[in-house]
């Protein structure tokens, strides 16, 4: 139990870190869009300014253009001058982006161009008395700028690879500050025993949503512990009630038996020998009611098994386990007995020839096993055999009886559980004592 706190903690981390790598992955990419964007503006503006320089030192004379600083140094190597024919006045060309440069000084007016994502050009004409005598026709390298946004992107994931770890650290030590009181909550109530009816998880005032449930689940406790003293004031009475008649009858039979004839004698016995199972019942359901049974009892389940043959119980079995050593079970005696007494006695009524009782060892339980060979519980009876009043296939009634042996059981911490089958098959996990 105490590994839910962490793995919800785990589910808060990990929704966190990846709504905010899907953040983090949003922002990179308008990021980049926007460098992208700025990137073409800014080589846009550079190459138009570079083109209106030159176009400054532009001059038409005697029908042939000149560029007023010509020479080697007066020229960016990406700046071409062409007349109106086409012709090359200024600057280099290469064969790369001699085509792309000429297409654009052929056309009408301004234009730009980008040449294999590598180079931005753009051509402005020079005109003299509204004629168009010139173009010029200016590139920048887009290199610069692509490197600049290649080391936008490194670095765009490299911190948003940082805020999702952050946020994942973050997130886990928020978690683990909050979930802390949970796990708290959990270890307590799994350590809690079920007569202990004053604990409480006294959180204080709510001051966030724990504390507030904490503060629930204590008025829960409350009412819960309102409706269980409630059900011991009952028990009382119903024992008290239960109690003075079944000693009265047990005194009569007694006293009868004192002085009956050998042939009524038998009758009476038996009707003493049920009444003092029936006490010993009821005394076992009080003490489950009220969780009065102690918690350093024990008794060994072999032991008790071996007191249940009797005259009234004739056929039944008890295997001893193959190291055949006492098997120490966290339950009194009396409680144990109780528990398994109405298993045999249904086991009796529906056994063709012979009833077995088994226990054994299983890691720090103890499994006790009641079978029988007659035909057995259908699957879809094995839950509801356990309900007050059940009436089984064959018309028959369990009456209280398994009711209350899954109530006993379940108050040392056991469970009891019909196994569907060939043959009838019950069996009682108890925890072991050490």
């Amino acid at each position: 139990m105490a590994l839910i706190p962490r793995r919800l903690a785990a589910r808060l981390v990990l929704a966190t870190m990846v709504i905010t790598a899907l953040v983090v992955s949003g922002i990179v990419v308008v990021v980049q869009v926007y460098l992208g964007r700025v990137s073409i503006a800014d080589s846009t503006r550079l190459a138009r300014d570079r083109a209106e320089a030159v176009a400054g030192t532009v001059r038409p004379r005697g029908g042939t253009v000149t560029v007023l600083e010509s020479g080697a140094n007066s020229l960016d190597r990406d700046v071409w001058v062409f007349d109106t024919s086409g012709r090359l006045v200024e600057g280099r060309l290469n064969p790369v982006t001699a085509g792309a440069v000429r297409t654009l000084a052929a056309g009408s007016g301004s234009g730009t161009s980008t040449l294999g994502e590598r180079v931005r050009l753009v051509a402005r004409p020079v005109t003299q008395d509204g004629t168009k005598v010139a173009v010029v026709v200016a590139g920048v390298d887009l290199r610069p700028y692509e490197d600049g946004e290649n080391r936008g992107l490194w670095l765009s994931l490299v911190l948003g690879l940082l805020t999702v770890l952050a946020a994942g650290v973050a997130a886990r030590e928020a978690a683990r500050h909050t979930l802390s009181q949970v796990g708290h909550m959990v270890r307590s109530a799994h350590e809690w025993e079920e007569h202990d009816l004053d604990r409480r998880f006294a959180m204080g005032a709510p001051v966030d949503e724990i504390s507030e449930l904490g503060q629930t689940l204590d008025h829960m406790l409350d009412r819960i512990a309102a409706a269980l003293h409630a059900e011991r004031r009952l028990s009382d009475e119903v024992a008290h009630e239960l109690r003075t008649p079944l000693a009265v009858i047990r005194a009569e039979a007694e006293l009868a038996l004192a002085t009956a004839d050998p042939g009524q004698q038998e009758s009476l016995r038996s009707i003493v020998e049920a009444a003092e199972r029936l006490d010993g019942v009821v005394s076992a359901m009080l003490d489950a009611a009220r969780s009065r049974h102690d918690r350093e009892a024990t008794a060994d389940a072999v032991w008790v098994l071996q007191t249940l043959p009797d005259r009234e119980r004739p056929g039944v079995v008890v295997s001893r386990p193959p190291a055949g050593h006492p098997l120490w079970v966290a339950a009194p005696p009396e409680l144990l007995r109780s528990a398994v007494a109405p298993l045999v006695d249904n086991a009796l009524r529906h056994a063709r020839s012979a009833v077995e009782l088994s226990a054994e060892r299983r890691g720090g339980r103890v499994l006790v096993c009641v079978l029988d060979d007659g035909a057995g519980v259908p699957e879809a009876e094995a839950a509801a055999v356990f309900a007050p009043g059940h009436q089984g296939p064959d018309g028959g009634s369990a009456g209280l009886g398994l009711a209350v042996v899954r109530r006993l059981v379940e108050s040392v911490g056991g469970a009891v559980q019909a196994v569907p089958g060939a043959g009838g098959r019950f069996e009682v996990d108890l925890p072991a004592a050490d």
